[in-house]
This record gives structure tokens, C-alpha cells and sequence, in this order.
């Protein structure tokens, strides 16, 4: 309750970075590719490659984008693209559903996400033992309205020195818990890319 309470004092925040934010921007992204995204919206796909860190043990995601920092050392596969502009990227593909996935932090009906290594598609679920079927948020933070503003910046430093940092770090612990209850989850052994592969992370809007 107390984290709930300090995230309506930043509500400003979230106002001010959603006037500018991504979803404002969806003219612009048209006439560009985002940086390391490849965006394709015939196909209503975007795609970008990332790098196996971790194979075993327990992960808050499996993919981890540019901007919160301090989630890095707790996802398997690290991409260098910036979650801004993946965010603005899913906007352009599909602005109604990349806002229901942002502002509502919940997984939408027919987006899914597949990692591609060696020829071989692999489904969030065949890569962990969450017993609940991992969705686009589940996989990856995808930000959230009330700290993008701060955490994404350009200028942002490591955010663990700023005093707003222990209300980001949780309210959003309590974001990641899943319907089952869950908070992340444990790599199935020898089902991930050895440490150091490249792959390829492809996410899927619907038709």
C-alpha cells in the first residue's frame, strides 16, 4: 500500500513523459528503423539480436533491453538496443495493443515471443519451469508509464544512487509477480544457448 501510495505522488511524472512519449512519435518512426530493431509492418514483427549471459538458475526475465539498469544482472539474454526505442518500435507496428501492453503491464491475445538460435525457434516456456505460460511481459520489461521518464533518459546514470530508486526498485518488484503468484523463473538445464550465442528475439503482434 505504501509503494502504491508513492507512485500516485509521481503520477506528474508519468503525465509529462506520456505528452512525449512513444506514442506520440509513431509518424516519425515510419520514415525511420530504430536503431538495432528491425521493424516489419507488413509482417507486424520486430526483431533484434541479443547475447546469452546466463544459461542456469533463476532470472527475473529472459530479456533484458537497454534502461533499467539494475535489472541486467537478472535476465538471460542481453540485448544492446534501448528499451525507448523498442518501445517506440512496437508503437509503430501496432499503437492500440503496444498501449494496452505499456500502460496496463498485462500480456495482449496473439502477441507472442519466440528467441531464435542455430536454426531453432524456442517459446519462453521452452527455455524455463514456469509452470504458467510466460507472455510478452513476462519475458521482458517492457517499462512502466511511471518511471520511464526518469529510468530512460539519455543522461541516466546508474539509477541505484538516485533517491527515487528504492520506490522504482519496489513498486515494480510487485509488478513482476505473475497471476500464478510467481516472480520470475529457473532456466531449464541444457535448454539454452551456451553462454556467449547470439540470438535472435522476434516479437509477433496479431493480424
Amino acid at each position: 500500500m505504501k509503494a502504491r501510495a508513492a507512485i500516485a505522488v509521481i503520477t506528474a511524472f508519468a503525465a509529462a513523459y506520456l505528452m512525449g512519449s512513444i506514442f506520440f512519435q509513431e509518424t516519425d518512426m515510419q520514415s525511420r528503423q530504430p536503431a538495432g530493431i528491425n521493424v516489419s509492418r507488413e509482417e507486424k514483427t520486430l526483431s533484434f539480436t541479443g547475447e546469452v549471459r546466463q544459461r542456469e538458475g533463476w532470472v527475473q526475465f529472459l530479456v533484458y533491453a537497454q534502461g533499467y539498469q539494475w535489472l541486467e544482472a537478472d535476465c538471460a539474454i542481453v540485448s544492446e538496443i534501448k528499451l525507448r526505442d523498442l518501445q517506440q518500435a512496437a508503437a509503430s507496428v501496432d499503437w492500440e495493443i503496444w498501449d494496452a501492453v505499456w500502460t496496463e503491464n498485462e500480456n495482449v491475445d496473439g502477441v507472442g515471443v519466440t528467441i531464435h538460435h542455430d536454426g531453432k525457434a524456442y517459446e519462453p516456456n521452452d527455455l524455463t519451469k514456469a509452470a504458467d505460460h510466460l507472455g510478452l511481459v513476462d519475458t521482458l520489461f517492457v517499462g512502466c508509464p511511471y518511471f520511464d521518464s526518469i529510468a530512460l533518459q539519455e543522461t541516466a546514470a546508474d539509477c541505484t544512487a538516485c533517491p527515487i530508486f528504492p520506490l522504482e526498485q519496489r513498486a515494480l518488484q510487485d509488478k513482476f509477480e505473475r497471476a500464478s503468484g510467481e516472480s520470475g523463473y529457473y532456466l531449464k538445464e541444457g535448454e539454452m544457448p551456451p553462454v556467449g550465442s547470439a540470438v535472435k528475439v522476434r516479437i509477433r503482434f496479431p493480424e
